[in-house]
């Protein structure tokens, strides 16, 4: 006979992963599930197409066009994204957040 998978019930899910959004705050158990409450509640898209936005206007920032880019994007990123993607470029202590969307 084989064994029978033990699920785990809602209660014992450590939920660590919270939303971004201040007006939100939603606690998630993975990261998976994360990224879809963003993607469905936020119309925030997939996490790689945030992931390569963000790039792309850290990279307009410091050419010194990101006025011409976010005139031709809809801007909707989740708060910190632009931070996570300066930190993977080890462009963070070059630039911030607000910086970038001033």
């Amino acid at each position: 006979m084989r064994k029978k998978h033990l699920r785990r019930t809602t209660r014992e899910i450590e939920r660590n992963f919270v939303c971004p959004y201040k007006t939100c705050q939603r606690l998630y158990g993975s990261e998976g599930s994360l990224n879809l409450h963003i993607k469905i509640k936020h119309n925030g898209g997939n996490k790689t197409d945030r992931e390569k936005l963000a790039r792309q206007l850290l990279a307009a920032h410091m050419n010194g066009t990101i006025h011409k880019e976010l005139d031709l994007i809809d801007l909707n990123l989740p708060p910190g994204t632009l931070q996570k993607a300066a930190q993977r470029q080890g462009m963070l202590s070059f630039i911030s957040e607000t910086d970038v969307m001033r």
